[in-house]
C-alpha cells in the first residue's frame, strides 16, 4: 500500500501540492486507508513524516463520532461530489496524543480506473475558534456591561428626577415663604400707616381734652373762691368727661399693639349708627385734602347696632384715610356711589 503510485499525476505536480498547499491534504481509499499525507497534515496532526501513510482516517476522528463515520465515507462514495463536511456543525479532529481540535474539511475525489480516491483538504480552525469565543465573550461582556451601564444610568436618571423634584419642592415653599413675607410686609406697612395716621389723629384728640381740662382747672380755684359751688361741679364734671375720652384714646393705642400680635379683644357696645358716623367725620376732618369732604348718606332702616367701637373707629379712620389719599383736591367722600350729575 505505500508503494502505491498514481501514474497519470507526475511528480512535479505533487511535489507542487504536497509542498506548498497551505492546508493539510489527505489521500483515502474507500476503505478509508491514508495513502498520501502532505507535511502540513502530518504537522497538523502530530504525526512523524510518512508514519499518517497507511493509517486509517477513522483513527483521526473522536471516539464519541467515530461509529457515524463510514456510514458517512459510503454515502459519499455513493454520491460523490466535491463538498464541505459538517455545514451547520463543528467538526473536531483527533491528534496522535489524543488531543482534540476544531478543523474545516472539503472534499473532492478522482476516478482512476475502477477505483475512487477522496481527497480531503483538511484546515486547523482553532485560531479562528478561540478568537470567535473571545468575540463571543466580548459581546456577552459587553452586553453584560451594556445592563449595567443601563442600570446605572437607571439608577442615576431616578436619583436627578429625585433631585429635581425635591429642589421644585424647596422652590415651592421658597415662594411660598417669600410670598408669606412679602404679605407680612405689606401688612406691617399697612399697619405702620394705620398706627401714622392714629397717632396723627390722637395727638390732635389730645390737644383738645387737655386745653379743656387745664381750663376748667383755671376756673375752678376761681369760682370756688366766689363760692360758686354750682359752676365747680360743672367743670369737675368737664374734666372727668375728658379724662375717660383720654383714656379711651389710650385704649385705642393698646388695640392697635393687640391687633398687630394677632390678639384683640371684642367689647361690644350699642352704638347709634348716625351719631358714630358723625363723630368719626368730625375727627377725621383735619386730615382731608384741601377741599374735601366726607358726605354720609345713611338710607338703611337701621337705628342702631352692636359692635366694639374702638375697632369699628379704627376701620373707619382707615377706610375714610385711603379715600382722601386717593382722590383728588375738591372730590368728596361717599359712603356710597355719588348720585349721577356728580360723576
Amino acid at each position: 500500500m505505500k508503494n502505491f503510485e498514481i501514474d497519470s499525476i507526475s511528480p512535479e505536480t505533487f511535489r507542487e501540492i504536497f509542498q506548498s498547499a497551505a492546508e493539510g491534504i489527505l489521500m483515502i481509499d474507500q476503505t478509508g486507508a491514508i495513502l498520501l499525507a502532505n507535511p502540513v497534515s502530518e504537522s497538523m496532526f502530530g504525526f512523524a513524516q510518512g508514519e499518517l501513510i497507511g493509517q486509517n482516517v477513522d483513527d483521526l476522528i473522536p471516539n464519541r463520532f467515530r461509529s457515524s463515520h463510514p456510514h458517512n465515507r459510503a454515502s459519499f462514495h455513493a454520491h460523490p461530489e466535491p463538498r464541505r463536511m459538517g455545514i451547520g456543525r463543528d467538526l473536531m479532529a483527533k491528534r496522535k496524543d489524543n488531543t482534540e481540535f476544531p478543523v474545516e474539511v472539503s472534499l473532492s475525489y478522482r476516478q482512476i480506473g475502477e477505483r475512487m480516491l477522496i481527497m480531503a483538504f483538511v484546515i486547523d480552525i482553532s485560531q479562528r475558534k478561540k478568537s470567535e469565543e473571545a468575540l463571543k465573550q466580548s459581546e456577552e461582556q459587553l452586553l453584560v456591561y451594556a445592563a449595567e451601564l443601563e442600570k446605572k444610568v437607571k439608577v442615576r436618571t431616578e436619583a436627578l428626577n429625585n433631585t429635581i423634584k425635591e429642589l421644585e419642592r424647596e422652590i415651592k415653599v421658597r415662594k411660598k415663604a417669600e410670598e408669606e413675607t412679602r404679605n407680612a410686609l405689606a401688612r406691617e406697612r399697612e399697619l405702620n400707616e394705620l398706627k401714622s395716621k392714629f397717632v396723627s389723629i390722637a395727638s390732635h384728640e389730645f390737644r383738645t381734652p387737655l386745653s379743656t381740662i387745664l381750663s376748667s382747672a383755671s376756673l375752678i380755684s376761681q369760682y370756688k373762691e366766689k363760692g360758686e359751688n354750682d359752676k365747680v361741679d360743672k367743670h369737675i364734671s368737664r374734666i372727668k368727661s375728658n379724662v375717660n375720652h383720654l383714656t379711651g384714646i389710650l385704649n385705642d393705642f393698646l388695640s392697635l399693639g393687640k391687633l398687630e400680635e394677632g390678639k384683640i379683644d371684642i367689647v361690644k357696645e350699642n352704638l347709634v349708627l348716625q351719631d358714630f358716623f358723625l363723630e368719626i367725620i368730625e375727627e377725621i376732618k383735619h386730615l382731608l385734602k384741601a377741599e374735601q369732604r366726607v358726605v354720609l348718606k345713611n338710607e338703611l332702616d337701621i337705628k342702631s347696632f352692636s359692635s366694639d367701637p374702638r375697632i369699628l373707629r379704627n376701620i373707619l379712620f382707615n377706610l375714610l384715610s385711603n379715600a382722601s389719599k386717593y382722590s383728588d383736591q375738591g372730590k368728596n367722600i361717599w359712603n356710597a356711589p355719588p348720585p349721577t350729575s356728580n360723576c
